[in-house]
């Protein structure tokens, strides 16, 4: 493939994207007087409309959860490569702790959101959903565990529970302090690696469970509010003041498909192709600006490489941390349009299979892209992204490019 190939077909899946955000950006910039530009009381609306609130998290993670059915093997590198004989029984206890903590700082007399018998109601709920949800696709989805142990790995059970018990600790103190979601949702997320480096769950596993434990909270939540205890709580709307002077300071788990642009011609008229990945990251990102900020990078991204004259095919996966310079500007009082780039160290794992062709080495990579993030909850933001990737790559003892298009969404806690 040329560059000007690879630069093109580049191009024609970017345009799409940025011709959306090029409309997005003229039609509400700032042609009006600021007092119109965020006034948006629909937007308002939709955005508090319970069915939204109960699902806007929790139903792309379920889908996302299934869509990475398909590139489970691509994420087992970690494990095998860094800690091979890994085995703890901590992930059966782990999950439990946001729980228990909720309910020592309610004994202990710290006021939450919801009095005891509300509590006690969305408790049950929230396990009923999440036990019943979860035995039933068990049941009836066919999935053979890493470890071969039962054909019932999706989802993850203990990452569903883990998750219910997280966003319980969050709906009752979330408010309290921004170390309550960092700290209930890091230890549900810790449970879910931990299945992983057991072997007992896959990633999308995982993910999945995550998913199906905070819609079974928001659930019986939901049915709380609105058949056991009459909902007074107002939804959240926030000024045009605040949308404008806001710093949007995040936190945020990344999930994203990897177009690759990457084939290679080798010797003996070989061609090598590297396909289409995923990858999970990490983001977090302090705004000392109402515009600006700087943040820190961190993703495991995994691809199927494949030799077209050959029938085998092996993972290639990289490891990543780089420091971003961030930039975001409110085209409505909830939504936020937005930019990144930066550059960071990245490492691939030895390939066993192809080894003589792609040894395992480091390399800097760069990235830049767009974003469209909105405003749902209080805490809470949705992070739309196109990140553009390039780094150049030892191939069969030459520097070759290596290109990708990320395209993802991250659920991104806000401070």
């Amino acid at each position: 493939m040329t560059k000007r190939t690879t630069i093109y077909n580049f191009l024609s899946r970017l345009s799409p994207l940025f011709v959306a955000f090029v409309i997005m950006f003229f039609v509400y910039s700032p042609i009006r007087s600021q007092e119109t530009i965020y006034e948006n009381s629909k937007l308002d609306t939709v955005f508090n409309n319970k069915v939204f609130l109960t699902t806007y998290s929790s139903v792309p993670l379920i889908v996302t959860g299934f869509w990475y059915k398909e590139h489970n093997m691509e994420f087992r590198d970690f494990k095998r490569n860094f800690c091979p004989d890994f085995s703890t029984s901590f992930d059966d206890y782990f999950q439990f702790s946001p729980l228990l903590l909720t309910y020592g700082l309610k004994l202990s007399g710290v006021e939450s959101n919801s009095p005891w018998k509300e509590f006690i109601a969305a408790n049950v709920l929230s396990y009923c959903l999440g036990y019943g949800t979860v035995y039933a696709m068990k049941k009836s989805i066919y999935s053979k565990r890493p470890d071969f142990d039962g054909n019932n790995s999706f989802p993850s059970g203990h990452t569903a529970i883990a998750f219910v018990n997280a966003h319980i600790f969050v709906k009752e103190y979330g408010d309290k302090s921004p170390l309550v979601p960092l700290f209930a949702y890091s230890v549900a997320g810790a449970t879910g690696a931990l299945r992983i480096m057991n072997d007992r769950h896959w990633i999308g596993d995982v993910v999945a469970g995550a998913g199906i434990g905070i819609l079974a909270t928001e659930t019986a939540y939901f049915l709380k509010d609105a058949f056991l205890y009459k909902d007074s709580k107002q939804g959240f709307y926030p000024s045009r003041q605040e949308a404008y002077e806001e710093k949007p300071s995040f936190f945020g788990i990344n999930l994203s498909f990897n177009n690759s642009f990457n084939d290679y011609k080798l010797q003996n008229n070989q061609t090598l192709k590297i396909n289409d990945g995923a990858s999970v990251g990490l983001d977090f990102a302090y705004f000392y600006h109402k515009h600006f900020g700087i943040g820190l990078s961190l993703e495991n991204s995994a691809y199927k490489q494949a030799d077209k004259t050959l029938s085998q095919d092996s993972t290639l996966s990289f490891y990543y941390a780089g420091l971003q310079q961030y930039f975001s500007y409110p085209v409505l009082h909830r939504v936020y349009v937005g930019a990144r780039f930066g550059a960071g160290l990245s490492h691939n794992i030895k390939n066993t299979m192809l080894s003589g062709i792609i040894p395992s080495q480091y390399n800097i990579r760069y990235n830049a892209g767009l974003s469209l993030s909105v405003w749902a909850e209080e805490k809470t933001l949705l992070r739309f992204f196109a990140d553009y990737t390039y780094s150049n790559l030892n191939i069969a003892k030459s520097k070759r490019d290596f290109q990708t298009l990320n395209i993802g969404a991250s659920a991104v806690w806000h401070f």
